[in-house]
């Protein structure tokens, strides 16, 4: 699995995920979760919440149709 994959599935389940915690979870550098983290935000598929030193990555909530 890759660890783009692996920062969804983790998001999925906590709801909301600081950096910290994914370098944590993962046992990867931080400099390494930040590239992961930048890729995923710049491709939509993370939002980013507040600004340095408390900054939190969540999913975007889903459009629904009607």
């Amino acid at each position: 699995m890759k660890t783009s994959d692996k920062i969804l599935d983790y998001v999925k389940l906590k709801k909301q995920v600081s950096p910290k915690e994914l370098v944590d979870y993962l046992e990867i550098s931080q400099r390494a979760v930040f590239k992961q983290l930048k890729k995923l935000f710049e491709s939509s598929e993370l939002l980013k919440i507040g600004r340095p030193p408390k900054v939190f990555y969540t999913l975007p909530q889903k459009k629904v149709n009607s």
